[in-house]
């Protein structure tokens, strides 16, 4: 008895799994970077995929039964064929919103490779993969395409210079065919529906077909969802009297920017729609835009939504199925990462290994710096609340400018370093808050050098809301603040800019210089608070 005891508390930290069966749920249903949600229906399983702009792999696929627990399972865009986020990417470019479908045993995901290939289709039997090489149906000028499997046709959408456009798709040779149609021209209904995108079409039990846009902009609490509707999938679209059916301006909510959905049927006849949006703190946002869910019903035809999305709401009528959640302390006993886990543009193999020393993550020092727009030797997960702790073992002997440790970052115009640095041969920690905004000058503030004399410390961050506080020590016991408190509003879209959440990871770079050094890092935690 006492030898199971004693296991059950070794195993208890690493296995995590979903709290107990509730009447409700929590939005958002996938908290941290995840925009431009949509989701697809197999049988009893659900699956959503969401943009990844510039970290890599690309495009994460999230799997649920029953709309609330959901499990990261892989991403579509997971090798240099499939997604080469390189120097020329830039901060804005990337994997821009996918749409998922399935349709005689094989699922479709289109998305947009903007300044790194085209817009692009890719298939799989398998939603884990393997995923075929993408094959361009146009140009990257065109974003946000979406199929709909028709009774005898295949239609593909997208929005392209402020236009929803459609054409032919031949499902067997996976491209486009036949004349462009334009379905909508924001022009046609006055300002209400600028900055039209995000264009889904689907086919309505009574033969209507309804064609579903985000408008009003991204980056604004002016974003909603709308709906059109038309006798065929190319026939002129009548806008809803009621549109927006779903927005968050002028409400009191603390979601924002609520926008871009997809929607879904469940086996139980349940209707329900994901959607982007945003969790402000005092005005900035850190994890940016978060998937959310909200029921709606038909009325007349139209999709009618009873509330706007709540922080708490009642769950789906679908059977309690909780899954194995990502464990908050990662030891690197694997032999390969986790899949919580992205690289900030398509990395170098030799770059890093969990084989040179076991039971770490050894990272090589590449020329790159953090704040370079190239690939970054860095490995990170999403931030996912207002409120976390995140700790790091580092094991680091820094030459020349060689810099590695802890870094919360937005992207390489905004982030929050912990990092040790060589100064005349002895081995010191600093943190450095970098944020640079394209139309505005460089805030880069450096805290006192701390000397290190073991080269094995503990590196920690800890969030509260705005409020950034260091530490470093020895031990997690004896940990020692450094540097002030520092504003997260380094890492938010406000400041810097960015079309991605902000991430929380380990680095090393030998910062323009050629470098065999390594940092190795024993352990990895994430705990929101």
């Amino acid at each position: 008895m006492k030898t199971k005891i004693t296991i059950f508390f070794i195993l208890l930290p690493f296995y995590v799994f979903s709290q107990a069966p509730s009447n409700t749920f929590t939005n958002p249903i996938l908290p941290g970077s995840h925009p431009d949600p949509s989701i697809c229906r197999v049988d009893d399983n659900y699956y959503i995929v969401n943009s990844s702009f510039i970290w890599y792999p690309g495009i994460p696929i999230h799997r649920s039964k029953d709309m609330v627990n959901w499990e990261l399972v892989g991403y579509a865009l997971n090798s240099p064929k499939h997604l080469d986020v390189n120097d020329k990417t830039g901060a804005h470019g990337g994997v821009w919103a996918p749409t998922l479908r399935y349709n005689e045993g094989l699922f479709y995901l289109t998305v947009t490779q903007k300044n790194c290939g085209n817009s692009i289709v890719t298939t799989a039997k398998n939603i884990e993969g393997p995923w075929s090489e993408p094959i361009t149906l146009h140009s990257q000028n065109g974003i946000d395409g979406s199929l709909l499997f028709d009774d005898d046709k295949t239609w593909y959408c997208w929005s392209e210079d402020h236009l929803i456009l459609l054409r032919e798709f031949d499902k067997k040779k996976l491209e486009l065919k036949g004349d462009t149609v334009l379905l909508l021209n924001e022009q046609m209904f006055g300002d209400a529906y600028s900055h039209i995108e995000g264009p889904h079409i689907y086919k309505l039990d009574n033969g209507e077909y309804m064609l579903l846009i985000a408008s009003g902009g991204t980056g604004t609490n002016n974003h909603n969802v709308s709906v059109f509707k038309s006798q065929s999938p190319k026939d002129p679209y009548s806008p809803c009297p009621h549109n927006p059916v779903l927005t968050h301006r002028g409400t009191n909510s603390p979601f924002s920017t609520i926008g871009h959905a997809d929607i879904v049927q469940t086996q139980n006849n349940e209707w329900y729609a994901v959607m982007l949006g945003v969790r402000p703190i005092d005005g900035f946002t850190i994890m940016d835009r978060e998937t959310f869910m909200v029921k709606f019903r038909w009325q007349d035809g139209w999709p009618v939504f009873d509330h706007i999305v709540l922080e708490e709401d009642k769950r789906p009528q679908l059977p309690w199925s909780p899954v194995k959640e990502v464990p908050y302390k990662d030891e690197f006993n694997t032999e390969e990462l986790g899949l919580q886990y992205n690289f900030y543009h398509t990395p170098q193999k030799e770059s890093w290994s969990l084989s040179e020393h076991p039971g770490n993550l050894r990272i090589y020092a590449q020329k790159p710096s953090t704040t370079d727009q190239t690939n970054i030797p860095i490995i990170a997960r999403r931030i996912t609340q207002a409120a976390y702790e995140a700790t790091t073992s580092i094991d680091f002997t820094p030459q020349n400018k060689e810099t590695a440790g802890l870094i919360a970052i937005m992207n390489q115009r905004g982030q929050m370093r912990l990092e040790l640095f060589n100064h005349k041969g002895k081995t010191y920690a600093r943190v450095v808050s970098h944020m640079k905004h394209r139309k505005t000058p460089l805030v880069r503030v450096v805290s006192d050098s701390v000397y290190i004399k073991d080269p094995k410390v503990i590196l920690k961050l800890e969030a509260k809301g705005l409020d950034y506080q260091f530490y470093i020590g020895p031990n997690e016991k004896e940990l020692k603040p450094i540097g002030k408190t520092f504003s997260g509003e380094a890492i938010s879209r406000q400041r810097i800019g960015s079309y991605s959440g902000a991430y929380i990871g380990v680095f090393s770079s030998s910062n323009g210089e050629h470098s065999i050094n390594y940092a190795d890092f024993d352990y990895f935690t994430y705990q929101p608070k």
